[in-house]
Parts: structure tokens; sequence; C-alpha cells
């Protein structure tokens, strides 16, 4: 099948899956440059060619690049310019297990110069009118992994697309201010999910520090210390007008004007470690 057997295939699907409103739809080989890495395992020696760093599939990860562990790769001089990453490259994976399938993250060109193996499309957008950022979202979205999963290649736990599926993927071309916006409203989504972990962590830490608190005073004496917390935290925290406890105040009881993800984190922790102490 070729890249535009595809993509008639492929776009009524994504329309029906999207409200695009008067948004263009474009297959994503038409909007950039996709083009495949170093092949591994070749046997290069002499001054024609060099060793240099290269992302393997395990490098690349759900949204973002691991660069705890990178390796090397000897490739011929002459073939830098072919391979060599540029910082807003969109790397996504070939295949492998079905949640490897078509993911992808932006490149910050961390390491320069840098290579990415075969088994990596590197995408490479029109910023005239398709932001990185936006086509890395866009893939792992359920539309994206939809289209990825309907036309790989599958076998026992395994899945793989090629170059003229990815070319015919379809993705939406809103104005670049409208991706801006989207991009915007997704990293703080994400932001709000890392807070809301750590929070969770944070709470399971303070729930290991109750069952201590019991097993070493006693709940009689712990529970009269929660209750006083509870009593300062309604005199001195409570704001009725706004239904919320206050971040924090100073030595003589004010309290800051402040409103975010951590204002009420405290007082969760507090009143949740109380309910599963009672």
């Amino acid at each position: 099948m070729n890249d535009q057997s595809y993509w008639e295939e492929a776009r009524p699907r994504a329309t029906e899956d999207l409200a695009f409103g008067s948004s263009e739809v474009a297959p994503l080989g038409r909007v950039s440059v996709i083009a495949g890495g170093v092949t591994l395992g070749r046997s290069l020696t002499g001054p024609d060619s060099i060793d240099l760093p290269y992302l393997r599939v395990a490098n690349v990860q759900d949204g973002f690049i691991d660069t705890s562990e990178i390796k090397t790769v000897r490739i011929l001089r002459t073939e830098l310019g072919r391979y060599r990453l540029r910082k807003g490259d969109v790397l996504m994976t070939e295949g492998g297990d079905f949640d490897k399938l078509g993911r992808g993250a932006v490149w910050d060109g961390s390491i320069d110069p840098c290579l990415h193996q075969n088994h990596i499309f590197r995408v490479r957008c029109d910023l005239s009118m398709l932001l990185p950022e936006y086509l890395a979202m866009y893939s792992a979205s359920p539309v994206g992994r939809r289209f990825f999963l309907s036309l790989s290649k599958q076998t026992t736990n395994l899945a793989s697309i090629n170059l003229t599926q990815l070319k015919a993927f379809p993705v939406p071309l809103p104005p670049l201010q409208v991706q801006r916006r989207i991009v915007a409203v997704l990293a703080s989504t994400d932001e709000a999910i890392r807070s809301t972990e750590q929070l969770i962590a944070k709470l399971e830490r303070a729930q290991q520090g109750i069952v201590h608190d019991l097993l070493a005073c006693g709940i009689d004496e712990a529970a009269s210390g929660m209750a006083e917390t509870f009593r300062l935290m309604e005199r001195h925290f409570w704001e009725p007008a706004h239904g919320l406890y206050a971040n924090d105040a100073d030595a003589q009881w004010r309290l800051s004007g402040y409103r975010g993800q951590n204002a009420n984190m405290h007082a969760v922790e507090a009143l949740l470690a109380a309910y599963r102490s009672g």
C-alpha cells in the first residue's frame, strides 16, 4: 500500500475521532521531513569513520528523552549530516511492545552531535505549519495511538509501523497560536499530575509517620494532639469566604493570599492522617 492509499484510509477515521472544526488535516509526510536512523552492527574502521553518541529505543520514552545512559556508534564522517539530530526534532519509535508503538518526544539538543538508530524515526517539522511539541502530544493522544495500532504489523505482544504509514499519519493543523495554546494547556495538566503524584507520595510518608507516633505514644495521646492541631487549623487557617484553608501565616497569624496546587496540601495531609487513624 502506498502513501496515498494509507492517507485515504486513515483520514476518515481521524476526522470521526476529533472535531477539527475548520482546521486543515494533512498527512504528516506533507508537513515534515521524516527519516530513519543509522543501522547498528557495521564494521567501520579507519580515519574516514567516527564514533558518536546515539539514541536507542530505550532512550525515547513517552513524552521525554532519557539521556541517563547513552551509547556510541561508529559511522562514516560523510554520514554525519544525514543522521545528526537537531534541537526540535520529534523522535518516534518504530515499534516493540504495544505501549511503545509510535511514542515520541521532542529532542532538546542537550547532546550535540547526536544520532538516532534505525528503529527510531526522526520527524523534522515544517515550523510554519506544525509545532514539534504539538505533534508529540497529538501522536500520544488516544487518536494517535488508535491510528498506529490499526495500521501496525502485529505479532505476539509486539507491533511495528513503517515509514510509509508514519508519513500518512493524519494531523490536524489549527493555526500556530492555537497549537501553542494546546501545548500550554496540556503541559499545565502534566504538571498538575506530577504535583498530585508527589502529594500522594508525601501522604504515604506522612501515614507511615502517623503509624509510628501511634505505636510510640499510644492512640489516646496521639488523638489529643491531632484534635488540638485541627482546632488550630480551624481557628487560624480556615477561610469561609473561599471554602479553603490558607497556605501559610506569619507569626501574627496574618494569612498569605497565595492560592495554588499546594494551598491545601498540608490540610489534606493532616485530615487524611486523622481519618485513617480514627
